[in-house]
């Protein structure tokens, strides 16, 4: 017999995290298939742990532009860097093509003016005989295009500095900035220093001169949109008035130079000619040619004087309104603004009076119409004093873009206002000498309008980015192609001139038709006479021009001196 010996074997243990699991087992209910959903078009309800999808950039909200007087006003940056207050300033990356489209821009617009200036050279020449049929007259040089086609570069280009409700588009305000330029408003360069932190004087206030140049707390007004382009410009914004007629100065002081040293060599070549043939020696010609030339420069020097309007009326305006609203006002820079303005103000006063005054006679002298008839000569005689109210729309432009600080659409409402204003008064009065001038500047104000009312559509709070990009292009879009069609034309106007569209019948060549300068300025044979009686006993050129009563006269030249006539 067998005996077996039975031993009680130990309990056998189970892992807790195991037995927790026999004791509670969850029931795993299997992935849904879409198969059945399929056959009876019925959707699988999302489980509640499910993660919600992220939202496109596009349809993302704008983030709205800060406007308080703690981070902008009063210079209180948080210690932000200058880097972080310029991605602060804008949204959104300027793509590649975006950065292309930006330069090539850029560029045909510099090349666009340098060849309006040309011709406007051409145009202001009172020897300068403009076509008569409409076909020619719209590719033919003229003195009223350059003023037309920057003013409205420079209504464009004040975007840059208006009220922001949202923070703009970066490929946006590049855009717009790299037309400041037309503005006189010149950027810096990026700071080596970007990364250190910046202070309040440096960047966002520029009001802290001293202790005594403290913001005041109570202050409504906001120059945000002045700072930001002063962020994006590198320049601090204090310095921009300063730096705005420094280089308004320098511009007319280069065009002076040439004045003077054109008008010395012109003396010099009259010293050296032969004084028993000064008419017709070749230095005589010359030396009539350069004094053309140096009164021409004269007119230029009165251009820039009409594109430095707009500009300085704006800073002026931004300088006096953020120094009102520190304590202590007023201080330098106010002071010198609020001249600026009073010195704008008297200039168009007294250009006004003088041309009143003038003749219709006295306006066609050479020697006036060569240096002022920039002005007025785009105009009807009965007319010639609405120069005026295109200079004061470039100067209201400059102070309402600086006034109204509203964190709206009301800056560009007004702006609106005042263009629609110009626009009805230009159709009612009808100003101008030449139809084809009308039509243009009726199509650039209007397409002002609908670009400011585009601009307009990006002020609303809310506004989503793929909206804010799409209302972005159409302002370059339209930028784009009327720089264009400008560009396009001139090279016409280039080729014509090139070729000889109108090449007189003498040897002396010079691809437009003028009557001889030298006719003009010759030192005798200089006798007039006057159709409705007036004095002709005066013999010389000097009495010629100075008599403004004269409506009408005729000049009388010897029959040895062989000419060309005209009417």
């Amino acid at each position: 017999m067998i005996v077996i010996d039975i031993t009680t074997l130990p309990p056998a243990t189970v892992d807790p995290s195991l037995e927790n699991l026999l004791k509670n087992p969850e029931t795993q209910t299997p992935a849904p298939t879409n198969l059945d959903n399929q056959f009876f078009g019925q959707t699988t309800a999302p489980s509640s742990n499910a993660t919600t999808a992220p939202v496109l950039e596009d349809q993302q909200t704008v983030p709205p532009n800060d406007h308080s007087n703690i981070n902008r006003g009063a210079g209180n940056t948080g210690g932000d860097t200058t880097a972080e207050l310029k991605a602060k300033a804008t949204v959104g990356t300027e793509s590649t093509s975006e950065l292309t489209v930006r330069y090539v821009t850029a560029a045909v617009v510099a090349v666009t003016v340098a060849t309006l200036a040309f011709f406007q050279f051409l145009a202001i020449n009172p020897s300068y005989i403009a076509p008569d049929a409409t076909m020619e007259r719209a590719f033919a040089p003229n003195a009223w295009e350059l003023p037309t086609f920057v003013g409205f570069l420079q209504g464009i280009s004040v975007l840059s500095l208006v009220h922001n409700t949202n923070v703009p588009q970066l490929f946006y305000m590049n855009f717009l900035d790299s037309l400041s330029w037309l503005n006189f408003l010149i950027r810096a360069s990026a700071s080596s220093a970007s990364t250190s932190t910046v202070a309040s004087v440096q960047l966002v206030s520029h009001r802290q001169l001293g202790p005594h140049r403290q913001l005041a707390s109570t202050s409504g007004y906001d120059a945000s949109g002045y700072i930001d382009f002063s962020l994006r410009a590198n320049v601090a914004e204090k310095d921009w008035f300063f730096r705005l007629w420094a280089t308004v100065l320098v511009v007319l002081a280069v065009l002076l130079l040439v004045v003077i040293v054109t008008a010395v060599v012109a003396k010099c070549l009259v010293q050296r000619g032969n004084p028993f043939h000064s008419e017709t020696s070749d230095s005589h010609k010359r030396s009539v040619s350069l004094r053309s030339i140096s009164r021409r420069l004269l007119g230029m020097c009165v251009t820039v004087v009409y594109f430095a309007i707009l500009p300085l009326s704006m800073v002026a305006t931004f300088e006096v309104l953020q120094d009102a609203s520190s304590t202590g006002f007023p201080h330098t820079n106010a002071v010198l603004s609020m001249v600026t303005l009073a010195l704008l103000v008297g200039v168009l006063v007294a250009g006004a009076v003088a041309v009143h005054r003038k003749t219709e006679a006295g306006l066609s002298k050479w020697h006036v119409r060569v240096v002022w008839g920039v002005v007025y000569g785009p105009y009807l005689y009965s007319h010639r004093l609405f120069f005026v109210v295109a200079a004061l729309v470039q100067l209201l432009t400059g102070v309402l873009v600086a006034s109204v600080p509203v964190a709206s659409a009301a800056p560009l409402i007004a702006l609106i206002a005042l263009r629609v204003v110009y626009v009805v008064i230009i159709v009612v009065v009808r100003p101008f000498q030449c139809t084809i001038q009308l039509w243009c500047t009726l199509v650039l104000e209007a397409l002002l309008v609908v670009i400011y009312g585009v601009a307009a559509g990006l002020t609303p709070l809310g506004l989503e980015v793929g909206t804010q990009k799409t209302l972005s292009y159409v302002v370059v879009v339209v930028v784009v192609a009327i720089v264009l069609i400008v560009f396009l034309r001139l090279l016409l106007m280039l080729w014509n001139f090139a070729s000889g569209w109108a090449k007189p019948d003498d040897v002396s060549y010079s691809g437009i038709p003028t009557a001889h300068e030298h006719d003009w300025e010759s030192s005798g044979a200089n006798y007039t006479i006057s159709i409705q009686g007036a004095d002709s006993s005066p013999r010389d050129a000097s009495a010629a021009y100075s008599t403004d009563d004269m409506p009408n006269t005729i000049r009388l030249v010897p029959s040895t001196h062989p000419t060309r006539s005209w009417k």
